[in-house]
């Protein structure tokens, strides 16, 4: 898996984690603090375009999950919230290999997590 930053339209998504040069998860950051509702549409909206079916937006203590191709609008599409001052750091080392880890990205089981995730909430 690569990571490669993407630029679009005089802005830049920060990260895409790549399998064969095929973009799988935009990660968009923002500094500590910063309120994450501002920004959501924008990388949604990118995200649904260039066909990426999940997206994560944060400000490094709060980690916003997005399924953008789902119906409904931008808040509908957020499956999952991390706060990693709120939460056990073991049931958040486990949600970021369950959605981000290479093997789950590569075999779609990633996917079909949060796909769980977004059903079940």
């Amino acid at each position: 898996m690569s990571v490669l930053r993407i630029f679009r339209e005089n802005r830049k998504v920060d990260y895409s984690l790549r399998i064969s040069n095929t973009n799988e998860v935009f990660i968009e950051v923002k500094k500590t603090g910063v309120d994450l509702e501002k920004h959501q549409e924008q990388l949604l909206d990118y995200s649904f375009r260039q066909g990426v079916e999940l997206a994560i937006l944060t400000n490094g203590t709060t980690w916003w999950f997005y399924l953008p191709t789902k119906k409904g609008d931008w808040k509908s599409r957020k499956f999952y919230t991390i706060d990693i001052i709120q939460q056990e750091s073991h049931d958040i080392a486990q949600k970021f290999i369950d959605l981000l880890s290479k093997a789950n990205v590569q075999t779609g089981k990633t996917l079909k997590h949060a796909e769980e995730i977004y059903k079940g909430r």
